[in-house]
């Protein structure tokens, strides 16, 4: 299941969630991708472009709070 979107708060889950603006809360997912991350991201391989370059792709977690 992909869970595709602009922005979300809260809750997502799937095997791939992917966010081209902002993710807000928690996404768990095989693959998560987000432009902006501001919460929580548990899955393989997690993608947050805001993060500092050497965190911005990491197994298992990522996290940001701005």
């Amino acid at each position: 299941m992909l869970v595709k979107a602009h922005d979300i708060r809260g809750f997502s889950a799937g095997a791939v969630t992917y966010f081209d603006e902002c993710q807000v809360g928690l996404a768990i997912g095989i693959v998560n991708y987000a432009e902006r991350l501001n919460g929580i991201q548990l899955g393989l391989v997690n993608i947050a472009k805001n993060q500092a370059r050497y965190a911005r792709v990491l197994p298992l977690l990522n996290a940001h709070f701005e």
